[in-house]
Order: C-alpha cells, then sequence, then structure tokens
C-alpha cells in the first residue's frame, strides 16, 4: 500500500512557531502561500532546525517532516517527542558504534540521504538486535520516502523479511530486491522493488551513496 502527497511540501515554509495545542514538542511551520518556494538555497539551508533540542542533518524540512511522518505512524507514537540516537556525521560509520547506539531500542525512525539528496527511510517498531543474517520485526514495519515528495508503503504481507542487521550492514525487506540495504560502512546502500513492503526504488537510483544516516527513537511515554 502506499501514500503520496507529492504536493505537501509547496504549503509550507521555515518559518516557526511553538506549538501549544497539537503537543508536538518541538517548532512547527507555519502555512504559506503555496506560490512560496520552499527549494531555494538560502531555504534548504534551513533544514537544520532545532528538533526536540538537537539538530537533523537529513530531514530536509526540519521538523516538519519529524511531525508529517508521527502522523502515519502507529497512534501510540503521535504524542511521543524525537531523540536522536545515532548520527553517521556526529557518531561515526563503525558497526560496532551503531548497534551500541541503537540496540535495544524500540520504536524507531531510520533516516537516509543519498548523493542526490533524497531522503527516506523506515519505521522500526521492533527492539535493534545484531540478527546474524535472520529477519527479525513486525507487520508494523514500513519504509518511506520523505524528499523530494511523500511516500509511505507497509507492509504487504507477501513475506516477513521486514528487517535484518548485522555486522556486514543492513537490509530491509526482500522478494526481489530490497527495500533498503546498506553495507557496514554506511557509505553504499541500494533500493529496488520489494515485495515485502510493495515499494519502489525509494532513492535517486537503485546503486547509491549514503551521505547520512540518522536514527532516531521516540521518548518514552
Amino acid at each position: 500500500a502506499m501514500e503520496t502527497d507529492a504536493n505537501y511540501r509547496n504549503a509550507y515554509c521555515y518559518r516557526r512557531r511553538q506549538s501549544e495545542t497539537a503537543g508536538l514538542g518541538f517548532e512547527v511551520p507555519l502555512l504559506l502561500d503555496r506560490e512560496e518556494d520552499l527549494g531555494s538555497p538560502a531555504k534548504r539551508r534551513l533544514r537544520r532546525d532545532r528538533v526536540i533540542g538537537s539538530y537533523s542533518d537529513v530531514l530536509p524540512n526540519g521538523p516538519y517532516d519529524a511531525a508529517r511522518l508521527r502522523e502515519v505512524m502507529p497512534e501510540r507514537c503521535h504524542a511521543r517527542d524525537w531523540d536522536l540516537v545515532y548520527s553517521s556525521q556526529r557518531h561515526g560509520l563503525s558497526m560496532n558504534t551503531f548497534f551500541h547506539k541503537v540496540a535495544g531500542k524500540k520504536d524507531t525512525v531510520l533516516l537516509i540521504q543519498d548523493d542526490a539528496g533524497y531522503v527516506f527511510g523506515a519505521f522500526i517498531p521492533s527492539e535493534w538486535k545484531n540478527s546474524t543474517q535472520e529477519f527479525y520485526g513486525t507487520g508494523e514495519c514500513f519504509v518511506f520516502r520523505l524528499f523530494p515528495f511523500f511516500q509511505k508503503y507497509i507492509w504487504t504481507g507477501e513475506n516477513s523479511m521486514y528487517l535484518m542487521t548485522d555486522m556486514s550492514g543492513l537490509v530491509m525487506g526482500g522478494g526481489g530486491k530490497a527495500a533498503i540495504w546498506l553495507d557496514s560502512e554506511f557509505n553504499n546502500g541500494g533500493s529496488g522493488p520489494c515485495s515485502t513492503y510493495g515499494s519502489e526504488c525509494l532513492g535517486s537510483r537503485e546503486i547509491f551513496n549514503c551521505i547520512h544516516l540518522e536514527v532516531w527513537k521516540m521518548f518514552d511515554d
């Protein structure tokens, strides 16, 4: 299944106000006219907006993207704030470091930016672990593309190849090609038509270079 909202970015800008009614826990964008251009370099630089007291090197529209994603997560995540668990930019590219940071965390968001600026990722409800070449997860897992337009792909029921993580890298989905795969250095990656999620290529092309990778968790209730 797929959700598409190719125009949602055209209705928002980066001027912000603190939300008092939505309970977002971070600053959210104000609505503007659709003629406003979000693609200018000056506005794209504002992607480092504050999100839960931290900064994202991946989210192109800062806190609005976080809010947009939270809307399509399971209901238990709708009112929970985000906490940055792992960043390839800040914590390095070691798989040992990655597992140390993410192991045991659940209800997390994986974010990837490729070398063409595409932003995509996955929602992982299960606890991360070194699965030693075995798939794990649940049907709540889904994959998505955030930029240049939003699409969400949920589990099709075709197979149970939700997620596999070990010292050789990361794989999400199978049956055909993986929805997302990354090598152990988070440098080379791929994305193709995937039976697990009914997804198409999420990145700019099927083989890409990963520029940034982040994992965010939901604060505990």
